[in-house]
């Protein structure tokens, strides 16, 4: 047996960049928002509506825009900022796990 019980050879897994952004985020509100425009986008991919999202918007603002790290996860997503607007470019992929 290895150090602390564990197994020789035992290796700490490396978050990766989004998942150490998902794990700053500290609202629920906000993963759900993020998870709703990601669902929409998966089940409507040829729509451009649910590819872009007004950060002005006082619901969007609330619930990305003033939550610490929100934004970043989606930027670490793919979207990309154009003024007022986060917008995911045509050619970025998103699923949904089944």
């Amino acid at each position: 047996m290895g150090y602390a019980g564990y197994a020789p050879g035992h290796k700490v897994v490396e978050k990766t960049p989004l998942q150490a952004k998902l794990a700053a985020v500290k609202d629920t509100g906000a993963f759900d928002l993020m998870e709703k425009l990601s669902r929409n986008i998966a089940q409507n991919p040829g729509e451009e509506k649910f590819r872009q999202v007004r950060l002005t918007n006082e619901k969007i603002k609330a619930a990305l825009g003033d939550v610490p790290g929100a934004v970043d996860v989606l930027l670490e997503m793919g979207w990309v900022e154009e003024g007022e607007f986060l917008k995911l470019p045509a050619g970025a992929k998103v699923g949904m796990a089944e």
